[in-house]
C-alpha cells in the first residue's frame, strides 16, 4: 500500500455541507474525496502537516450518514484540510 502526502484541498463551494471536492498531493495529483475515501478503504494512508505536525487523514462518517474525510484528532479547533492552500 502506498503513502501520499496531502498539500493542498480544493473547496466544495458554499454549500451546506462544507464538504471538500477533493485534495492534492505532489505524489498522488489530485483526487476527489470519493476516490481518497477508495483509496483508504483498499489501505493507501493519506498525511499532511498541521500546524508544524505530521498527521494522519483519516475517514469518518457525519451524523447525515455521509462519509467524509478528516485528521486524526490533534486537539486544534481549526480544520486542518481547509487551512491547506486552495488548489
Amino acid at each position: 500500500m502506498a503513502t501520499f502526502q496531502i498539500t493542498h484541498h480544493r473547496p466544495d463551494g458554499f454549500d451546506v455541507d462544507r464538504r471538500l471536492e477533493g485534495l492534492y498531493g505532489p505524489e498522488c495529483g489530485y483526487l476527489d474525496i470519493d476516490a481518497i475515501l477508495r483509496l483508504m478503504d483498499q489501505g493507501h494512508r493519506f498525511w499532511t502537516v498541521a500546524q508544524g505536525r505530521s498527521v494522519w487523514l483519516m475517514s469518518a462518517v457525519s451524523q447525515r450518514l455521509r462519509r467524509f474525510v478528516k485528521t486524526e484528532a490533534d486537539g486544534f479547533v481549526p480544520n486542518n484540510l481547509l487551512a491547506l492552500p486552495v488548489f
